[in-house]
């Protein structure tokens, strides 16, 4: 039987302007021409280390391109038929003090408005075609509902999770859903440290810690760099993140 080859360890890293856009030799002309938006080159590499390791984590902060990178690899792999199905998670919060209180419907009417997100990502940055033939593939998840279950393997196939706003899970839920993952399928989180809607509960700190020097993860920082909504929202972020140290 002959050997795979060992897989070359991938520790955490924070991502700093010396990153360039050299690695980029996997996201294929073909594949990216199903694209409506493409890549610019400070992402690329991103993108690559989503292909490189089996559990990415992105931290950042608003408006730096995480959901957007981590869908962006997602539907690369729908494309080229490394994945049979994409899934996306977030936590069902309100991030206002001030609640909806109990909506009526099933789970998949309560489930629709969170999978609308993800659509909404998947219809900007894909051409209208290519949206309505991957959107079959495409299902939303509670990640309060993941005990019991794997995700990918055997007939299954292998599977995507992308996991936004991981900074609102408390750290079993983030360790329920990484210990979920069958061999061969990939999970990526995102998160933004400094927006947690609940508060010290948060786990995603410490899940960063746990999983730091683990071969096939990494964990990445972005830095302002990374920002793509413009001025304002870099110095309102900036200015919150020294509110916070200060505080």
């Amino acid at each position: 039987m002959q050997n795979k080859p060992k897989r070359e360890s991938r520790k955490s890293k924070v991502v700093d302007k010396t990153l360039t856009s050299s690695s980029t030799e996997s996201i294929s002309t073909r594949n990216s021409d199903n694209f409506r938006l493409q890549l610019k080159d400070i992402q690329k590499p991103i993108v690559n280390l989503h292909r490189e390791n089996d559990i990415v984590v992105l931290l950042g902060g608003a408006g730096n391109g995480k959901d957007f990178m981590q869908i962006y690899r997602a539907m690369l792999g729908l494309i080229s038929k490394e994945f049979e199905e994409v899934i996306f998670m977030r936590t069902i919060l309100e991030a206002t003090s001030s609640k909806l209180g109990y909506l009526p419907g099933d789970e998949a009417t309560k489930e629709a408005p969170y999978l609308e997100i993800f659509y909404d990502q998947m219809k900007s940055m894909l051409k209208p075609a290519v949206f309505e033939r991957l959107k079959k593939k495409v299902r939303f998840e509670y990640p309060g509902f993941a005990r019991g279950k794997s995700f990918g393997g055997n007939e299954r196939g292998n599977v995507c999770i992308v996991l936004s706003e991981g900074q609102n899970c408390e750290l079993r839920e983030l360790i329920l859903i990484s210990t979920r993952l069958s061999e061969g399928s990939k999970l990526y989180i995102n998160a933004d440290k400094n927006q947690s809607d609940i508060g010290n509960k948060s786990g995603i700190l410490d899940f960063c810690k746990i999983v730091e020097g683990i071969d096939g993860v990494n964990v990445t920082e972005l830095t302002e760099d990374f920002q793509m909504r413009g001025r304002l929202v870099r110095e309102i972020d900036s200015s919150y993140q020294r509110f916070l140290k200060n505080k």
